[in-house]
Parts: C-alpha cells; structure tokens; sequence
C-alpha cells in the first residue's frame, strides 16, 4: 500500500484524510453490468428532495456525515447542497444520473466537467442502503461505470473525484475501475453549523 492511514486521521484530532483520484479514460476497459431491475434516469432538480433523503441515509453514521455536517447532517441539508451542484455552472447533464427501481430513486451520481481541459469530476456518489442482494452490491459500480462510459463518448480524457480515506470500501471500487491516487490532503472537521 501507500502508507496512507485509511482510518480517521490518524491520531490528528478534527482532521480527515480525504484522497484524490483519477482515471484515465483511454486505459480504462469498462465492463457494463445493470443490477436487474433497475435503470438509469437523468438527474432531476424536481426530485431533489427524494435523492437528499437517500443521501442522508446513504452516509448517516459514516466518516463523512461526521467530517461534513453541513452538507450531510440532515435531509435538508443534503438536498440543499445536491441543488447547489446542480445548478452550478460546471454541472453536467449528460454525465450526471438517477439509478431508479421502477420509480423509485435508489441511487445517484452528480458530475461536474471543465469541456476546455477535457476533464470532468465525480462530486458525489450515493447508493440508497436499503437496497438489497445484487442490486445494492452493482448499484454504485453501475453508476461509475455508465459516467466514465458518457465521458469516454463526450470526448473526456481524465475522471477525478475524492473520497475520505476511511471509506476502505469505496476506494476498493474506484481501484477496481482503473482509479489512481494522486493526492491526499487533512481535510478540517466542520462543526455542525458549518465552521471549521
């Protein structure tokens, strides 16, 4: 490994490893697989509300939600900070996407793209815990997948995206579809009202 301590901060109170990594897009093979019954839809600001509420639960109790209360604290919060994203200027439509079970909402993943440098970013990346058996294993590599394939066709070279180092699970994943780390940093612990 590279040393990196993957759990809290190592010992540095109110700071967390956060990891930046990238994917180069002409390395990547990707192997499309959708979990049975679900299907992907585009990302909707009507349905923000629905995704904040699976985003709350998706992170409730982890590192994360305890690093970044004021994007993750409550319900809210999480639909405020995804409709930010959303309606920022960098926001990608086309990378961006809804993994929905019928109707229902049971994953997401927002990007955001810089079209001049040919580089797009994966902010965030939720998957509804109640999901169960194949489904909740495949649902997030699914949604990986399917940005880096839009962003291979869009003319895309590179996928970033960061993650905090405790996350072992979600670094397995990225690994897994060809992601590299290029840079860790402390990240400050927010209070709950958003101060560092």
């Amino acid at each position: 490994q590279d040393g990196l301590p993957r759990e809290g901060a190592g010992g540095l109170s109110g700071l967390v490893w956060r990891i930046g990594m990238e994917v180069e897009l002409r390395r990547v093979q990707l192997r499309h697989w959708l979990p049975p019954g679900l299907r992907f839809g585009p990302w909707d600001l009507r349905r923000s509300a629905e995704v904040g509420e699976l985003e709350f639960r998706a992170y409730q109790g982890s590192e994360d939600a305890r690093c970044f209360p004021r994007y993750l604290g409550s319900p809210e919060r999480c639909r405020l900070a995804l409709e930010a994203t959303y309606t920022g200027h960098q926001f990608d439509r086309e990378l961006s996407m809804l993994l929905l079970s019928g109707d229902d909402v049971v994953g997401h993943l927002q990007a955001t793209s810089t079209p001049g440098r040919r580089i797009a970013f994966v902010m965030d990346l939720a998957v509804d815990p109640r999901l169960e058996g194949p489904a909740r294993k495949g649902a997030g590599r699914a949604l990986l997948t399917e940005c880096l394939s839009r962003a291979l066709k869009a003319g895309y070279r590179q996928v970033g995206l960061s993650v905090t180092g405790a996350n072992t699970r979600a670094v397995a994943l990225y690994e897994s579809l060809g992601f590299v780390e290029r840079s860790w940093w402390m990240e400050p612990v927010q209070s709950d009202d958003g101060a560092i």
